[in-house]
């Protein structure tokens, strides 16, 4: 059952992110169906990180089999492990994840800078990892609005391996068209090691008008990725490959990365890069962080609260504006009733 003691107005949930959803979890802590239902979520969401992070594994070892990166060893493998700070976020809003991680990072570069004359000029690189539900996204968006802020739009950089990774995929399937005129894509064919270093060759990372761009130029494209990043690379045939793409070029795109990342950091920019850490671990930066939530029970109700709000004020807004006031609690329960259904039900 709801917990009556809280109540929920429409204005609260229309806040979206943790008010909206910190306002859910009070009102529906005593639920039997919202516990088990999130429950469920809790263990879909664990099962589909340990998916994500076995094919990850499986692409670095694809890379280490190729040549393209090196095995670690087991010291370097120490070392990646205990260079990661881990940030419990239970109880702590994004913006004060994002406060802590950059106070750390200027008490470290502040540190690093006795050891390294040319430290304290260079940009930083913030790397961040942690599991579905630790609010990684979030705390992204936020500490880089919050840089933003602090050192102008023009020094901070948002760098994401995805673009990369759909960049070859376009490539991959232009060289298919080319090389074989109206037959099904064969990602065999496409994506041998001959092919992945041709694509690879035709990714520069340069500036483009005063600005840092990924040029992409060859089989007839000659652009940047901002200039294709919401239309080419957005195309069904690019999704459809991407996860086949992504397990079989992870090294090339890490040593991309890492190139890119370099040329930033030597202008003084300072860079976020958010991923797992299976690929981190060959990112080298003294500025790691790992969010993790000491109860893990709560990764699976905050997924379930975030739903709910979704499909409440989804809801609403096709309720006729003449109808009487709208109660916002009994549209709740009976959204949590349907939905936990339909997902445990099918499932």
């Amino acid at each position: 059952m709801a917990n009556d003691s809280e109540s929920i107005t429409l204005d609260t949930l229309k806040q979206k992110g943790v008010a909206s959803t910190t306002a859910v979890l009070r009102f529906l802590k005593d639920s039997d169906t919202f516990l088990r239902w999130s429950s469920f979520l809790s263990n879909a969401i664990r099962r589909r990180d340990d998916e994500d992070g076995f094919k990850l594994h499986h692409g670095i070892a694809i890379a280490i089999n190729r040549g393209t990166l090196l095995d670690l060893t087991e010291e370097e493998r120490a070392l990646a492990a205990v260079s990661y700070e881990s940030v419990d976020v239970l109880g702590k809003t994004p913006v004060e994840v994002s406060n802590y991680i950059w106070e750390q990072v200027k008490l470290r570069k502040l540190a690093l800078a006795t050891n390294s004359s040319d430290e304290n000029d260079a940009g930083e690189l913030i790397a961040l990892c942690g599991l579905s539900g630790t609010g990684k996204g979030t705390t992204f968006a936020t500490l880089a609005e919050k840089l933003r802020q602090e050192k102008g739009s023009d020094h901070v950089v948002n760098w994401s391996n995805g673009n990369i990774f759909r960049c070859i995929a376009l490539l991959s399937i232009l060289w298919c068209e080319n090389e074989f005129p109206g037959d099904a894509y064969d990602n065999h064919k496409a994506l041998t090691k001959e092919n992945i270093a041709a694509y690879m060759q035709a990714l520069t990372f340069e500036k483009v008008d005063g600005r840092y761009e990924t040029r992409i130029q060859g089989l007839g494209l000659n652009t940047v990725i901002s200039k294709i990043e919401n239309t080419l690379l957005q195309q069904s045939n690019v999704a459809k490959i991407l996860p086949t793409v992504a397990e079989q070029t992870q090294g090339e795109v890490i040593l991309f990365a890492n190139a890119a990342i370099t040329k930033l950091r030597r202008d003084g920019m300072t860079i976020l890069l958010e991923g797992r850490e299976q690929t981190l671990d060959y990112i080298k930066t003294p500025y790691k962080f790992r969010l993790i939530l000491s109860d893990s029970a709560l990764i699976g109700k905050r997924r379930a609260a975030q739903l709910l709000v979704a499909s409440v004020l989804q809801r609403i807004e096709n309720i006729e504006i003449t109808q009487d006031p709208i109660d916002v609690h009994d549209i709740l329960l009976e959204e949590l009733e349907y939905m936990a259904n339909k997902d445990m039900i099918s499932n």
